[in-house]
């Protein structure tokens, strides 16, 4: 975790630099004072902290990928996506929300792979059911909720703009050469929105006043956090092996 964040404080400048290592490794000691006052006044703050809503963006983003590069064969896919999870929430450092939030995502990759999607919900209902049996006082953890509403999103929000990108590509003949880049950007897309949507009501209550601003703010910034995730992750791996490959990544 270390050695990435010295990657990427090494080929990223300031304030870029430690806003990817608060955004993609939880270290956000060094993001300065007037940006983490600029997320506060625009009701995004919430996004530096690693939580349910930032794992199950990255599990879906990391499904969408798969799906790209295996297809559904053999389920490589979802196996691919549950080892990215757990590498990703072992860098993050382990802590109890992100812990939450990856045994979810675990339970709804469980549900695909038996090939019963819409069982997520009784999944990620009983991955609930055993973490409340062991610390039952998670149920008013801001970060258990959190995760929780995020995974549902992911499992019933998500669907509905990914059904309305298949309604578009049928009625529209005109996308059909560039359908596989522009499926997977949408399905990106559809995850964060998924998971912004389901976790509105709870951001709105714990963190009192959301300014005006919050919503599309959250909305655009959100949609920009993958590809920031993918590119600062690339960035942080080029820098361990090859410093002209971090260099490019980095000003990408």
């Amino acid at each position: 975790r270390l050695i990435l964040s010295h990657s990427l404080s090494s080929f990223l400048p300031e304030p870029q630099g430690a806003l990817a290592q608060g955004l993609l490794l939880g270290l956000r000691q060094e993001i300065p004072g007037e940006m983490d006052r600029i997320f506060r006044n625009t009701g995004t703050t919430h996004l530096l902290a690693i939580s349910g809503m930032n794992i199950s963006i990255f599990a879906g983003m990391v499904m969408s990928l798969g799906l790209w590069f295996f297809g559904r064969r053999h389920s490589l896919y979802l196996i691919f996506a549950f080892l990215l999870v757990w590498l990703y929430t072992f860098l993050a450092g382990m802590n109890p929300p992100v812990m939450r939030a990856a045994f979810m995502a675990s339970a709804y990759f469980l549900a695909e792979y038996l090939g019963r999607p819409h069982s997520a919900a009784p999944a990620l209902a009983l991955s609930a059911v055993i973490m409340t049996a062991i610390d039952p006082l998670a149920l008013w953890d801001v970060s258990f909720q959190l995760s929780f509403m995020a995974m549902l999103g992911l499992t019933f929000i998500t669907p509905l703009f990914v059904k309305l990108r298949e309604n578009i590509f049928q009625t529209s003949t005109g996308f059909t050469n560039m359908h596989g880049s522009i499926k997977t950007i949408w399905d990106m897309t559809s995850v964060s929105l998924g998971a912004i949507l389901a976790t509105l009501p709870l951001t709105a209550y714990y963190f009192n006043i959301i300014p005006l601003a919050g919503l599309p703010a959250t909305v655009f910034a959100s949609l920009a956090l993958p590809h920031v995730m993918i590119v600062s992750s690339l960035t942080a791996l080029a820098g361990l092996i090859f410093t002209p490959l971090a260099q490019l990544f980095g000003w990408v």
